[in-house]
């Protein structure tokens, strides 16, 4: 779709303003095939528009659709897991020269990133490619030997993508290859308190996505509670796309690993998916609901649904986390950080002391 300066016009509706576009007469079937190597279409992290309409709008169609995801060249290779601990880092053995194992992983913030291979063993070489049948034709290497080797990317990085597979490769050279691999970023999210209203935008261009932790209070027994999410928006064409994980612990957690948020993969709820419904809504409410037990925490990711549908790439929102038991006591400092943006290394000293 093109860039357009409402969100209405931006949804496809001819050739003219549409990636794809094909005529079809009755009793006939047409595909659309998006490649990988089509860049002007293809991405991961993209919601698709498809509309369908008669060539005149007195008629009346009945049709079928189908729409199918291909497999992935790269479907075979194991998910580099981000900021795992020391104790939990992948690991890898190539028994003889010349063998080769594959892992691949995306970034949806845009912050710095960091890989370490330990290698404790022999000698291999890393590459790290946009295609995993093409590892020579790689856009960062490394030659390696027994101990560290640490390759850090800037988001200022010409090779810096969003939303895009990076496949990264190690070789052996010599012998029996063993190692492990670790992927790092530093995600900032959000400690967000019960009932108190936040201001927040995306930065830049390049900022896709917010991260929010709800904390429900401690509970001896299994309970169904429920939270309503309120989302008022400043700016115009702005439409939220919330993502939500669930997940208890045996006591109150002093961190959060980066893995807990949902993305657009893996998630276990959605809200806010349907675009035409909610064309010039500036005002949003979700109902969430979670059987608690002990501490039980909501991780949510926030998106900007229609990025790059119009002009406007930078919107400013109002967030609001009600509980459905508002009164229960809280940690009194969420109240003095609810408009901070907190980095997740520093949780601990500003929130459990």
């Amino acid at each position: 779709m093109r860039t357009s300066n409402t969100l209405i016009a931006s949804l496809p509706s001819s050739k003219l303003n549409s990636k794809r576009f094909m005529s079809v007469t009755q009793a006939t079937s047409k595909s659309i095939v998006v490649r990988r190597s089509d860049l002007d279409a293809f991405c991961y992290y993209c919601f698709y528009f498809i509309t369908i309409a008669p060539s005149a709008l007195s008629e009346k169609i009945q049709f079928d659709i189908e729409v199918n995801l291909n497999r992935d060249a790269g479907e075979e290779a194991k998910d580099l897991i981000l900021n795992k601990p020391l104790d939990e880092l992948q690991s890898f053995t190539l028994p003889q020269p010349g063998q080769s194992v594959q892992f691949k992983f995306l970034k949806e913030s845009k912050e710095d990133f960091e890989i370490k291979i330990f290698l404790e063993s022999s000698q291999a070489e890393m590459f790290i490619s946009l295609y995993p049948e093409k590892t020579s034709d790689y856009i960062w290497y490394a030659s390696l030997g027994i101990g560290t080797k640490v390759l850090s990317i800037s988001t200022a990085d010409p090779d810096f993508f969003l939303g895009t597979y990076y496949y990264l490769t190690v070789k052996s050279i010599q012998s029996r290859v063993t190692g492990k691999i670790q992927l790092s970023q530093r995600n900032t999210f959000n400690l967000v308190a019960d009932s108190v209203m936040r201001k927040d935008n995306f930065w830049t261009d390049g900022d896709l996505v917010k991260f929010y932790v709800f904390e429900f209070p401690e509970s001896l027994v299994k309970t169904s509670r429920s939270v309503k999410v309120e989302i008022k928006t400043l700016t115009e064409y702005f439409q939220p796309l919330l993502l939500v994980n669930k997940t208890s612990f045996p006591k109150r957690q002093t961190s959060f690993s980066v893995d807990k948020f949902p993305n657009v993969n893996l998630h276990s709820e959605i809200y806010g998916n349907e675009v035409v419904s909610q064309i010039n809504q500036k005002d949003f409410e979700y109902n969430i609901k979670m059987d608690t037990q002990q501490w039980s925490y909501l991780f949510v990711s926030v998106y900007n649904f229609v990025y790059g549908m119009t002009s406007e790439k930078k919107p400013v929102y109002y967030i609001t986390f009600t509980s459905d038991d508002s009164k229960t006591t809280r940690n009194p400092k969420w109240d003095s950080l609810v408009n901070d943006s907190v980095p997740a290394f520093s949780l601990k000293e500003a929130l459990f002391e």
